[in-house]
């Protein structure tokens, strides 16, 4: 395959491409097929749905989803409740 973007006998130069690092606190969770973009920060203790496309930083303790990803559920912060044991 031939590249045009450069004079002939000489190697194609790719134009500069900006980057930035994503940042995955602890405890998150993504799903299969999902889409981070360059410069985002998931907050800790989040979940990510199947094939959401992240595109802006997501808050700690939610659940987002969807194209762009929105957060649709705030999460509990507390600890559940022990269950109660079966007295005879």
């Amino acid at each position: 395959m031939r590249s045009t973007s450069g004079p002939p006998g000489q190697p194609a130069t790719s134009p500069s491409v900006a980057s930035a690092p994503i940042v995955v606190d602890d405890n998150v969770w993504l799903a299969g097929q999902t889409v981070v973009l360059k410069g985002v920060r998931i907050g800790r203790n989040s979940v990510i749905g199947f094939r959401a496309v992240v595109t802006r930083d997501v808050p700690p303790d939610v659940i987002v989803a969807g194209n762009p990803a929105k957060v649709i559920r705030q999460l509990d912060q507390e600890p559940p409740a022990p269950a109660a044991s079966a007295q005879p």
